[in-house]
């Protein structure tokens, strides 16, 4: 990945955020397509509407009883049944695996990039002046004290997904949209559930389960668009997976971290701390086997 893209990322969000509050908030798809086309303004909003669906579905499946692996690697080969066909760097050939298996797969090492990428941000500062307007504050702020589900969400994702998307046009880098806003998606929703742990609002469990389920909705709606787009094979499906959450966990860790400090010193603190707590057992988890892989598949959110 581009180092610049990763140290300009959280001066460019912060840019977008404020200029999408200066006018207003207006409706998303206009200002995306203001930020980085028409195109790519639909892509970015497909995957994300497509994230929040999925998110839905499979905390319904959970309340059924059904496990979150199982009901990950059913949607991913209803999608694509040639995934079993595929072997993916760091997660290996998967011939032969079953759906619980495939899903197992993917949030175990989903997880151990997560958990990997919140360790290393620990304690990095964010390269921002602590300047924002009161109007980007307050948007900053309700994004992390609304509930898990609230409109707000999508109206900030959408924007950190512009940012990164419009700043990687400018560095001409080819940037994959799924994988760009998955990863965004993550980072975001992981450092709320970081400051409603550090609130008293969800236990570490609750936590746990949280972003379980979301690395869960961000593959089938990586996978879903894809097939939508026409583009899909059994590597491209999961490889955007893996990309968006092991190739690339610096993105979404540092667009969750700037959000939380461009929301000011009352949130920044409980976000730092949440992200600790969650932090601790998912890189506990991680084995030299799995640190490898976290490494070397940084190619699949560019080419």
């Amino acid at each position: 990945m581009s180092e610049e893209f990763i140290k300009s990322i959280p001066k460019a969000f912060s840019e977008s955020l404020g200029r999408y509050v200066s006018q207003n908030r207006p409706e998303l798809l206009t200002f995306l397509t203001g930020e980085v086309g028409a195109e790519k303004a639909s892509d970015i909003l497909d995957v994300i509407d497509r994230i929040h669906a999925a998110d839905v579905q499979v905390q319904e499946a959970r309340n059924r009883g059904i496990n979150p692996s199982h009901w990950l690697g059913e949607q991913l080969i209803a999608s694509d049944p040639a995934i079993l066909d595929a072997e993916i760097p760091g997660l290996g050939s998967l011939k032969g695996s079953t759906a619980s298996e495939l899903g197992n797969r993917i949030l175990k090492f989903g997880g151990s990039g997560l958990g990997q990428a919140l360790t290393e941000a620990d304690g990095v500062p964010i390269p921002l002046e602590d300047d924002a307007p009161q109007a980007t504050r307050d948007l900053a702020t309700a994004f992390f004290t609304s509930p898990f589900g609230d409109p707000v969400e999508r109206e900030v994702t959408a924007v950190a997904a512009g940012s990164a998307q419009r700043l990687a046009d400018k560095l001409g880098l080819p940037i994959k949209t799924p994988s760009m806003v998955g990863a965004v998606a993550l980072g975001l929703h992981t450092s709320k559930t970081g400051f409603k742990v550090a609130k008293g609002e969800i236990t570490s469990n609750g936590a746990a389960e949280r972003i379980n389920d979301r690395l869960a909705a961000i593959a089938v709606a990586g996978a879903g668009h894809l097939v939508e787009k026409g583009l899909t094979v059994g590597g491209a499906v999961v490889g955007t997976f893996v990309g968006s959450l092991l190739g690339v966990p610096p993105l979404g860790t540092l667009i969750g971290g700037t959000l939380g400090f461009i929301a000011g010193n009352i949130i920044r603190p409980l976000v730092e701390e949440g992200l600790r707590v969650i932090a601790k057992p998912l890189f506990e988890k991680i084995t030299e086997v799995v640190r490898g892989p976290l490494i070397t598949l940084k190619g699949w959110l560019f080419g």
